[in-house]
């Protein structure tokens, strides 16, 4: 019969129109094939394109490190999220941030003759900058506020614990960290840790260890419960580097329909549990918060355009690309397809990063 007044069929297409109708407007996942010349033009090949603020590049076929390149330190200065290592400047690697992609050189970490690649790409729209006052010292950087991404550099004080401004007006779902000029972790941070003082540390397979964030609202040194970022301030630990040197973070905030931060409790099962994003993913990491120790494991459905999604490389190491039948990508989530403890245990409590191919009311089945 006909629908009753006052009330809609029970669709897809009646779902409210999603804030971004077009994700790969502002992200995209990437594969390319080396060539080994000197200069390789990287094209996205999305619905749309854009000029990438943030470039995540990984050798599939070899052990070559990640290599992250962003607009605010600029081209050709690398850092790998697989170790601890100072920021290198290389002009064979990233050479040029291009209005629908990127190009390189010949360096083996981003163009070896015939060898895949899959770069994964950000972008923000407009330059920010925050000067001093009171316990907040000056950053500045990039960020797109409708998808809810922001870079920010600062210099690090030791002298006492400070805030910096992110960029964003809402609090980030997720944030990465890295000093530019001493070989330290990459402190990471999601808010559905079981202990949001807590952090993770992306080039280790860690649990939660005990944060070097500060209390962005009085600046002690950060306890339990207690958040290390507002809607526009983060806070800082002084002693977390030896000197006053450069840092670099990426924040991301929840975006209804096209990034999502969140958990799920594995179950130990090879059916196991559906997580509810709101959008058909195409990139999606997962890494243990507790129970068990294991890996940041990274997924796309570009790499894997059909079910069941099995290409996986992991952020902590510089491995190539492995096989596991881990998920299932689909229209408003995903569902885990493996009793594998790196995205599955029964006594595990794993957060993830998601990003969108497609909003819930516009994706196709795959």
């Amino acid at each position: 019969g006909s629908v009753p007044s006052g009330f809609k069929a029970l669709s897809t297409a009646n779902l409210d129109d999603p804030t971004i109708a077009d994700p790969s407007a502002y992200f995209q996942p990437t594969l390319y094939t080396g060539d080994g010349a000197s200069s390789l033009a990287v094209n996205q090949g999305g619905n749309s394109t854009f000029s990438p603020d943030f470039v995540w590049i990984k050798n599939r076929d070899a052990a070559d490190k990640h290599v992250l390149f962003d607009t605010v330190r600029g081209a050709t200065e690398s850092l790998s999220c697989n170790n601890t290592d100072v920021e290198e400047t290389n002009a064979d690697t990233l050479t040029a941030f291009d209005s629908d992609g990127f190009t390189v050189g010949d360096d083996v970490l981003v163009n070896t003759n015939t060898e895949k690649y899959v770069s994964w790409q950000w972008l923000a729209d407009e330059s920010w900058s925050s000067g001093a006052t009171g316990t907040r010292i000056a950053s500045s950087g990039v960020r797109n506020t409708t998808m809810g991404f922001s870079i920010a550099s600062w210099t690090h004080q030791t002298s006492a614990n400070y805030n910096i401004s992110h960029g964003l007006s809402s609090r980030p779902g997720f944030l990465i960290t890295k000093c530019l000029t001493q070989d330290t972790n990459w402190g990471s941070w999601h808010q559905d840790q079981s202990d949001v003082a807590n952090r993770l540390i992306l080039n280790t397979t860690s649990a939660e260890t005990t944060a070097y964030w500060s209390d962005p609202t009085d600046n002690t040194d950060i306890t339990s419960g207690e958040y290390p970022v507002t809607s526009t301030l983060f806070g800082f630990q002084h002693d977390n580097f030896n000197a006053d040197r450069p840092v670099i973070a990426y924040f991301f905030t929840d975006i209804e329909g096209f990034s999502k931060f969140g958990k799920y409790s594995g179950s130990g099962d090879a059916d196991g549990p559906f997580v509810w994003c709101g959008f058909r993913p195409s990139f999606i990491v997962l890494k243990a918060a507790t129970g068990v120790v294991k890996g940041w494991n990274m997924y796309d459905s570009t790499r894997n355009p059909f079910n069941v999604t099995s290409d996986q490389l992991q952020a902590n190491l510089d491995e190539a690309e492995g096989i596991l039948d881990t998920l299932d990508i689909l229209s408003n989530g995903f569902k885990l397809r493996t009793s594998d403890a790196a995205v599955n245990s029964s006594s595990g409590v794993y957060v993830f990063l998601a990003f969108s191919d497609t909003p819930f009311k516009t994706a196709p089945a795959r």
